[in-house]
């Protein structure tokens, strides 16, 4: 449940993935990146970081405030944003060039690890929540939390033909 909604929430990245498959271009490509970077970044927090900062108080504490000052930052933008207007997603209906598999790979490394906001959920938020689990629910926890993900960026590129969307309810 904290990895499904955490994963959900609508930031450059995901409207990047909603964007790639609204417009049937390389939606394979960004779901499978994006979900191997939530793998090696979820295991990273569940396996290694909070490992580390789980007896460094000090560290603890710092992460805790530069993650409190980039959200307050960030959430600052985002209303700065929305109050301007003009930030809105659009997807022209075949007008739009079609993208070379490489810069949608690099687009979607870039929007993925250059995003401060990824560290935060996927290695401090997550691995955080397991961090007072035992090594065996660490693991489950991991499967469960990858799962999640998997499940979130797999519904975005899958395909669907008319006559399937026709029958389906």
């Amino acid at each position: 449940m904290i990895t499904g909604s955490l994963i959900i929430a609508i930031g450059a990245q995901n409207a990047f993935v909603l964007k790639s498959g609204l417009l049937k271009q390389h939606s394979g490509l960004v779901a499978m990146l994006c979900w191997l970077c939530d793998i090696a970044l979820i295991g990273l927090g569940v396996f290694g970081i909070t490992a580390l900062i789980a007896d460094n108080g000090s560290a603890a504490m710092l992460l805790s405030l530069l993650g409190g000052l980039f959200l307050l930052a960030y959430g600052l933008l985002s209303a700065r944003r929305a109050w301007h207007g003009g930030n809105q997603l659009s997807v022209d209906g075949g007008n739009t060039p079609a993208v070379s598999r490489w810069k949608t790979a690099a687009t979607t490394l870039a929007l993925t690890l250059l995003n401060p906001h990824v560290y935060i959920d996927a290695v401090m938020l997550i691995g955080g929540s397991a961090a007072a689990l035992r090594p065996s629910e660490k693991g489950l926890f991991f499967l469960g939390a990858i799962t999640a993900s998997g499940l979130w960026f797999l519904r975005h590129c899958l395909r669907r033909t008319p006559a399937a969307a026709a029958v389906s309810p």
